[in-house]
């Protein structure tokens, strides 16, 4: 992810990369749920979505290749 890029996760589940100067939208991609948390390191992006599920994609590859990271509870334990 460079500096002249913005990324952008929305309650349906959508997840897109958007040029500051152009604000345009550059690539998307699409996670069960929505996306309620979003962090990087210095390799990668992970996505938690609303039902407890964790994606990640490197910065090196395009933002839909979305890969299955890691999962819990989305709702209370009982």
């Amino acid at each position: 992810m460079s500096p002249s890029e913005l990324i952008i996760g929305a309650g349906d589940g959508s997840v897109v990369k958007v040029n500051r100067k152009s604000m345009k939208i550059e690539e998307e991609a699409k996670v069960p749920g929505g996306v309620c948390a979003l962090g990087t390191t210095s390799r990668s992006l992970f996505i938690v979505s609303t039902r407890g599920t964790v994606f990640n994609v490197r910065h090196a590859d395009p933002l839909n290749k979305l890969e299955y990271f890691s999962s819990g509870h989305s709702q209370q334990i009982k």
